[in-house]
Formats: C-alpha cells, structure tokens, sequence
C-alpha cells in the first residue's frame, strides 16, 4: 500500500540551500568516509512536518503512529489540515550557524552545534537538522512543535517525536561494502566524530535561513521511505485542490 506524508522542501531547492547540501555531501567525500557515503539526490532531500501513515489492512484511515503508541484506532481528519497549516505558515527555519558555545537552547539533550550534522551508525543516516526561528528567537514560541500539536489535536495524526521542534533531513545513507571487514568499519566509526566536527564548523561558518511556506509543503506518496524521485509523487499544496477525498485517495 502506498503511504503519505507531509514534508517541506522536497523537490527543486534555493540555491543557497542547495549550495549547503552541496557543502555537507562535498565534505563527505573528501573524508574518510567517503566509501560509505550513498547521498539523495538534493531534490530528494527534505523536512518532514508529520508523518501520516495510515495504519494497513482497514479501509478506515487509521493513524499508524496512534496505534503503535496506544493501541487504539483513531481516524484522521484531514477536513482540518490545510486551514492549521495556513496559520502556521510561512515560517523560518535556520541551518548552521550555532557555534561550539551557542547555549541558547538544548535538542533532545544536545546542543545545536552538535544536532547540526550528525552521523547516525544505529539508523544509517547522515543527517542535517535546522532550527525554527522568530526574530532570533529559537524558544519561546516552538514553531514546528506548535504545528505539530495542532496538527495532531485537530486531525489525530501524531509525529514520530514528542516536543519536537527539529526540521530533521538525511543527506545519504551509510552503506557498508560487503568487501569491508570489521576492523576497518571500526576504525571508521572511531574517526567520524572527527568528521562531524569538520561539517559542524563548516555549517557554522554558513548560515542558511531558510523560508517555509505553503509553496515549499508537499503531499506526498511514496513507497520508499527515502522517498526516491522515482517512486514518490509530490502534490504541492499551493497547486492541488487539498480535500478530504483527495487526500484519502493518495493512500490507493
């Protein structure tokens, strides 16, 4: 069955973004770990705001994140979705420029710094994170969070995460060569904290605020969770008619 979520910046970016992305996956590939290293394209690459999984084998559009969580079936309403994305919309987003002593605010426990690229063994991912913002500010107002809850009170679709006011993006997966043996993976894992810190700085050195508007949210249907150019349809929210019967369809 095909899937549906709700993502921005998917598909043909900014050029200064694209030019970030370009930074990230380039320094990548003069590392170490340039052998590992599988990237998305950059049209691929993208922010999730909520995932809307339809939990599989009902006709009913059940919330498959609910029922992981709770065991309960509770239907979507997506008769609310376009009105709460159109008063939250547009926001910023700001990726890179926090510092090794930017302490403004923590993410999951980290600093930003350290959330700003990350290299995730256990998932398999290079990741990119940013931050909303609102005149500089990063924490009182906790924009995507905001989004997020709204969305989930009004439609019953829950995120993945709890309190979460991240735009996470993954640049490229890990993939280990079968030929690799396991003394060389783990002297790879033990350098790419040295990595991580050559793009932290670089990201911190290249501050990218980036506009979110309902022209940058797309609907889109997948079949892979990567969301492949080649198996993904993308239904821009600006130039598709956005209703109940529409969105229920995309899951077809």
């Amino acid at each position: 069955m095909k899937q549906v979520t709700l993502v921005s910046l998917y598909g043909q970016k900014q050029q200064s973004f694209a030019e970030l992305i370009r930074g990230c996956s380039d320094n990548i590939f003069r590392s170490p770990l340039r052998g590992l290293f599988k990237p998305h394209q950059i049209d691929q690459v993208h922010g999730t705001i909520v995932g809307m999984e339809k939990l599989t084998g009902f006709k009913e559009a059940y919330n498959a994140r609910i029922w992981e969580e709770t065991g309960e079936r509770v239907i979507m309403d997506f008769s609310q979705m376009l009105p709460v994305l159109e008063k939250h919309f547009p926001l910023t987003v700001q990726f890179g420029g926090f510092s090794k002593s930017f302490n403004e605010f923590e993410s999951f426990g980290h600093s930003p710094y350290e959330r700003s690229f990350q290299i995730q063994w256990e998932t398999k991912r290079f990741t990119l994170i940013g931050w909303a913002r609102q005149d500089g500010d990063f924490t009182t107002s906790r924009l995507l969070q905001k989004v997020r809850d709204e969305i989930e009170n009004k439609c019953h679709i829950r995120h993945k995460y709890r309190r979460d006011n991240d735009l996470f993006m993954v640049l490229g997966e890990i993939a280990i060569p079968d030929s690799m043996t396991a003394n060389e993976l783990v002297q790879l894992k033990d350098i790419s904290s040295s990595v991580e810190v050559e793009i932290r700085d670089y990201l911190a050195d290249n501050r990218i605020n980036q506009a979110i508007d309902l022209d940058a949210l797309s609907l889109v249907q997948y079949e892979d969770v990567t969301l492949s150019l080649s198996s993904t349809i993308s239904h821009s929210l600006k130039t598709s008619a956005i209703d109940t019967n529409f969105i229920e369809s995309l899951y077809d």
